[in-house]
């Protein structure tokens, strides 16, 4: 009997699967961190290249950018699936740096982060007018 207690109080069978129930959801959660980041880094840069975009051929009044229209529907274009619509597109033609275009969304995790999900992110530019 006291053969066994000893045996099973220095044995190692079963340790590696005790550290790997310790380490894989912290090293899980650092993934899905990793993941959940770069997409919101993607849709960011996306939505900011968007509405750049849109500032910039409204300025110079090239064809298909002349009407409010026209110019948020260049941002949603060629911001390449960052979610944005143009419900969440400002336009101001009297902005004192030329044409100024903004959007805002929100931004939801695939995960959900109690007291973080959903945030919003939002992009501007302006352009001058070249006339």
């Amino acid at each position: 009997m006291r053969n066994l207690v000893r045996r099973a109080l220095l044995g190692t069978r079963g340790v590696a699967a005790i550290e790997f129930v310790l380490v894989f959801p912290v090293f899980l959660t650092l993934v899905f961190g990793i993941l959940e980041t770069s997409r919101l880094m993607w849709q960011q840069v996306s939505m900011q290249r968007g509405v750049a975009t849109a500032a910039r051929c409204g300025a110079l009044g090239t064809t298909g950018c002349v009407t409010d229209l026209e110019i948020k529907n260049k941002a949603v274009s060629a911001s390449a699936m960052s979610g944005l619509a143009v419900s969440n597109i400002t336009l101001n033609r009297t902005a004192t740096c030329g044409i100024q275009v903004a959007a805002a969304r929100q931004f939801t995790f695939f995960i959900a982060i109690r007291g973080i999900s959903p945030i919003t992110i939002s992009a501007q530019a302006c352009h001058p007018v070249l006339k």
